[in-house]
């Protein structure tokens, strides 16, 4: 597929079909076909690694859903829930060769004062920024690795 560089994750097998000249991926999370795109092969990649690698739970994976912020509608790439739906990563997702800049980062901050997660990752394939959201100290602690999902439920205040 046109789609599928080598990014900076182990590579897990997927699914593909084309129809009508475009490429489709199967989203095992969501049980659909989606669009293959360079955005949507980092997400599936990541999410795949999270749970074959890390031991994310796949029901605990949620994906694109729709939020509210100041009257206008947005839509957050995945996110990670726990004990009592406690939510305890949000993820953004950007294409490789995409910059991981202070705007994207932003963006997923603001996404996240409306979220509340323990934890925000923001990768584009190639590299992976983990950060702690420190609420007591309005601060970000950047984690030097993609934590496991018990080291996510070990850093529950």
């Amino acid at each position: 597929m046109k789609h599928c560089p080598e990014l900076n994750l182990p590579r897990f097998e997927c699914s593909f079909k084309q129809e009508k000249g475009k490429d489709y991926i199967f989203d095992v999370f969501r049980k659909k076909w989606l669009m293959l795109t360079p955005e949507e092969w980092v997400r599936q990649q990541l999410l795949l690694y999270l749970h074959y690698g890390l031991g994310y739970p796949m029901q605990n994976i949620v994906l694109e859903k729709q939020i509210e912020i100041n009257k206008l509608k947005k839509r957050f790439d995945a996110l990670v829930t726990g004990p009592g739906g406690r939510v305890l990563m949000l993820i953004e997702c950007k294409k490789p060769g995409v910059e991981l800049d202070e705007k994207s980062f932003l963006q997923l901050a603001h996404y996240n004062s409306h979220i509340h997660a323990e934890t925000i990752l923001m990768s584009n394939g190639m590299r992976h920024i983990p950060c702690l959201v420190n609420q007591v100290e309005s601060r970000l602690d950047f984690l030097d690795h993609l934590p496991e999902y018990a080291e996510l439920i070990n850093n529950l205040p």
